[in-house]
Parts: C-alpha cells; sequence; structure tokens
C-alpha cells in the first residue's frame, strides 16, 4: 500500500486544525450572550476609573473585553511604557503603537488583514494570560448594551485567511537565506526550509502576492518550476 504524501497529510492536519481555531474564536464572540465569571459590563467612564492611580486596579480592554492587568503594574501603572492602554478600550493602538490622541481607541475600521490578526494575537494573549484575568466587557464598538457582541471583528475571515496561508506554506514553503561580507545575500533550499519537511527540494523563486505589496522567497517545487502563477493566492511567480 502507498503511504499519503508527507505534504497531503499536513494539509490535512492544517485544515482540522484551523477549523478548530474558528469554532473557539466564534465561542468566544459568542459567548459574549451568555452570563459567565466576566460578565460584567462597563461604560468608557466607568472603565477609565480603573487606571492603577489612586490605589484603583488597572484595568485595560482589547476587543471589548476587559482584563484585570494589576499585577503588571511595571507596565501599565503611570509613568510606565503602557500606561496609555490602562482604563481604555486600546484595541487600535495594539497593532498601531499609536499611545496618543486619536490612536487610543476600539475603532478598528480600516486596519489590514495583518493588523487585524496582530490585534486579534494580543487578544488571545490577555485571553491565555497565566495571571490576567478576564472580569468583564465595555460598552462600545463591539459589545452592545446589554453584552452581546456586535460582531464588528471579522473572526471568521481571519481564520479564514490563516488556514489559506498555512496551506501556501505547505504548496510553497520559504527558502533559507543568509547574508556575508564577501557574498552578499544567499538563498537556497532543503527538505525542510520554511519549516516544512517533505521529500522535495525545490527551487527558490520570487513570490509576489496578489495586491503587489508582499514578496518572499518561496521554494516551488521541480514540477511547477516553469509556472509563472500562484493560483492559491492570484499572484506571481519570478
Amino acid at each position: 500500500m502507498r503511504s499519503r504524501p508527507t505534504s497531503t497529510l499536513v494539509l490535512v492536519l492544517l485544515a482540522a486544525g484551523a477549523r478548530v481555531a474558528a469554532e473557539a474564536q466564534e465561542a468566544c464572540a459568542d459567548e459574549s450572550a451568555a452570563t459567565t465569571p466576566h460578565s460584567k459590563l462597563f461604560t468608557a467612564e466607568e472603565l477609565a476609573v480603573y487606571n492603577g492611580e489612586n490605589g484603583q486596579k488597572i484595568y485595560l480592554a482589547i476587543l471589548g473585553d476587559v482584563f484585570d492587568v494589576s499585577t503588571g503594574a511595571q507596565h501599565y501603572a503611570k509613568g510606565r511604557a503602557y500606561h496609555h492602554m490602562a482604563g481604555r478600550d486600546s484595541s487600535r493602538s495594539f497593532t498601531t503603537g499609536d499611545a496618543n490622541g486619536v490612536g487610543r481607541t476600539d475603532d478598528i475600521d480600516n486596519l489590514s488583514t495583518d493588523e487585524l490578526s496582530a490585534v486579534a494575537d494580543w487578544h488571545g494573549f490577555f485571553v491565555n494570560h497565566e495571571v490576567y484575568t478576564r472580569v468583564g466587557k465595555v460598552i462600545g464598538r463591539h459589545y452592545d448594551a446589554n453584552g452581546v457582541a456586535t460582531g464588528i471583528f471579522p473572526w471568521k475571515k481571519l481564520a479564514e485567511e490563516k488556514k489559506n496561508s498555512q496551506e501556501l506554506k505547505v504548496l510553497l514553503p520559504g527558502c533559507n537565506s543568509k547574508w556575508s561580507q564577501d557574498e552578499g545575500s544567499v538563498i537556497w533550499c532543503t527538505t525542510k526550509s520554511g519549516g516544512v519537511t517533505r521529500e522535495w527540494i525545490g527551487f527558490p523563486r520570487l513570490l509576489t502576492y496578489a495586491n503587489g505589496k508582499k514578496k518572499r522567497c518561496a521554494c516551488v517545487p521541480p514540477e511547477r518550476v516553469y509556472e509563472k502563477a500562484a493560483p492559491a493566492i492570484g499572484g506571481t511567480l519570478e
């Protein structure tokens, strides 16, 4: 009996993993409609009180979920690097790095997919933190006055994008690279380059994504080495 090709098996496992991740993210959003230990609702004004000053705890919010980060006072207390996030929902600044003015907002409009993914990753950081605890929700763009998720954050779209990215990584893995004063930049492929173990080595090609804004070196399988298109992303190979 012939064994299933390694790349096919990896794709199956990645697809299953992406489905589990999407279901977990949806569950996190759906949880907003249920009564949970962290279902306390805050207005923006009420949340602002918890800024670590005058003996108060330090709360911050991201995507409408409020977390007690008092144990991280070295990061969030007054005078510390991230105090601008205390007592408010600064979802946008988690990806823009804006510590002043309009950047300290829960408004995520016009953020790119990569920026939204970064916000989602930071949300996951707080959800899964060993010490920080989720204590409630803030009424605003992400939760209504009843604590129900507004659905403004594209969890499903991001899960699909991540699944596609993982599949592309298997189909067209990244290259190895190094730079030295004598040789300059050198790129090459191996059976493990790009973090993908496979039977073929491949040939280095420049992969340009559909929007033209993102490029990377990709190891192309021998049977596709002369192709100029990357149908999976609507991009090109050079």
